[in-house]
């Protein structure tokens, strides 16, 4: 499943001293707090395909609609986040690796032609390719054997892993290579990064707009436009959006719609109930009976 950090940012950390930093495993949409998981980023690349039905995965602002097979590449600190559809069934299988596994870090020869700056993540940030793209194929059965092989762990599994994932890494450094119709990273990128970390250490306290374009060293339209533009969404919708996400959290924990809602930065009771019913599709109270049946 999918890593949230304590911002209930999805990011996959792998510690200073993993010695295989490589995930797998299959996602279900439906899963998740109203059928969607929200933005955020990771240390390392990530290889995503839709296995049943179909979801909308929007990268740096860019929006997918992702079906069965189609395939999605991720790169490392690039924003993403995705949601049901109408459908309402939306498996997927990922794989998530740092590339130091299969490149050291220190500059060479391979370093420098192969993952430097043709893969860079200012470069290179998203690929996605259809089901009926033969590479996209071929990345799903490579994708399928690391999840196997990392699941059963046979002898010399790594060394298996490692050169399934060198011949993905050889499809997509040809993809990148061709620089046609792929979208670059935005310098606003790193600007509402910015801001999403900064309303993710204060959503339980009064925010206003001033302080988050602070924060951000722009002013307050241009925020507004940086964070329509990549989270389709404005900064408060965002925030009333993230702060429901945590009023849920504690209620499954067993807190009482009150101190969650409180706990959660909101105030009046009243506002809670009415955002917390246009997230949801139902009341607070509603919510525990459904979860309590």
């Amino acid at each position: 499943m999918i890593v949230v950090d304590e911002k209930g940012y999805e990011y996959r950390k792998w510690k200073g001293g993993s010695s295989f930093p490589v995930g797998t495993g299959i996602s279900d949409i439906t899963r998740f707090c109203n059928n969607a998981f929200e933005c955020h980023w990771h240390d390392g690349v990530e290889l995503l395909y839709v296995v049943e039905g179909e979801i909308v995965h929007t990268v740096n602002g860019n929006r997918f609609l992702m079906r069965k097979g189609d395939f999605m590449f991720v790169n490392s600190g690039s924003m993403h986040e995705g949601h049901a559809t109408e459908l309402g069934r939306g498996r997927y299988m990922v794989v998530s690796f740092l590339t130091s596994l299969l490149c050291p870090e220190d500059k060479g020869r391979v370093a420098d032609k192969y993952f430097g700056k043709t893969m860079g993540k200012e470069n290179f940030p998203l690929l996605f390719l259809p089901a009926e793209n033969p590479k996209a194929q071929a990345i799903e059965r490579l994708c399928d054997e690391v999840c196997r092989l990392n699941k059963e762990r046979p002898p010399c599994y790594e060394l298996k892993i490692k050169a399934d994932l060198f011949e993905v890494w050889a499809i997509l450094f040809s993809e990148a290579s061709k620089n046609d119709g792929l979208q670059k990273a935005d310098v606003y990128i790193d600007r509402i990064k910015e801001a999403l970390e900064y309303i993710g250490e204060n959503y339980q306290n009064k925010l206003t707009l001033d302080e988050i374009s602070v924060r951000c060293n722009v002013s307050k339209s241009e925020l507004c436009r940086s964070f329509k533009r990549a989270m389709h969404r404005t900064p408060f919708e965002y925030i009333t959006d993230l702060r429901i996400r945590k009023s849920i959290e504690l209620i499954d924990e067993g807190q009482s719609v009150t101190d969650a809602a409180l706990s959660s930065g909101f105030f009046d009771s009243s506002y809670y109930t009415k955002m917390f019913k246009r997230y949801m599709g139902c009341t607070p109270r509603e919510y525990i009976k459904r979860k309590k049946a």
